[in-house]
């Protein structure tokens, strides 16, 4: 009797120690595939940052009514006008210029032998040369790019965390600079 139950002591050790195993295992392949997401949803993100950094800065830099004969802040996009374009930019080719994406969300498919999408959001802000984001027109805009991976076929996505990248960009001009 004694050596019974000391075998089946030992199998129970045995089967605590394999699950404890597997469960490492689980994990470690978890993260690799975490880390394969990462990147992806990097390279979304980067391919986006890029699509959004080919616009102008505003409407009213691109038609010429502000440049280095008029650098009027005023004459500038109003933050409460962002991503209410006359476009619509439901679509990002529909976008015209920086502020059009501001509130832009759609889905990207990420096709590596299988389809994994991202969600993919943006937001622009005005902000000031020490960082902050400004209610009032600036010389500078921020986008900030955020992507997460939608899940595949649980509930949870395999991206822990989602990728967010941010930009600043300035006239194309030097506004510091008088005519």
């Amino acid at each position: 009797m004694q050596q019974t139950l000391l075998a089946f002591l030992a199998m129970m050790m045995l089967t605590w120690l394999m699950y404890g195993q597997t469960r490492s295992t689980i994990g470690a392949q978890q993260n690799v595939v975490n880390a394969q997401f990462e990147l992806m949803a990097t390279a979304v993100a980067t391919e986006r940052m890029d699509y959004i950094a080919s616009h102008p800065f505003d409407a009213k830099t691109a038609d010429g009514t502000v440049g280095r004969s008029n650098q009027s802040l005023s004459a500038l996009t109003p933050t409460v006008s962002f991503g209410t374009s006359a476009s619509g930019c439901i679509v990002a080719s529909t976008c015209k210029d920086l502020d059009d994406f501001h509130q832009h969300a759609d889905t990207v498919t990420f096709e590596d032998g299988t389809e994994v999408q991202f969600a993919v959001t943006s937001t622009v802000a005005y902000v000031t040369s020490s960082g902050t984001t400004s209610s009032n027109p600036t010389w500078t805009k921020e986008v900030v790019v955020k992507v997460q991976a939608l899940p595949l076929y649980s509930e949870q996505p395999f991206l822990y965390m989602p990728v967010e990248m941010s930009r600043r960009f300035s006239p194309s001009w030097s506004h510091t600079a008088a005519p």
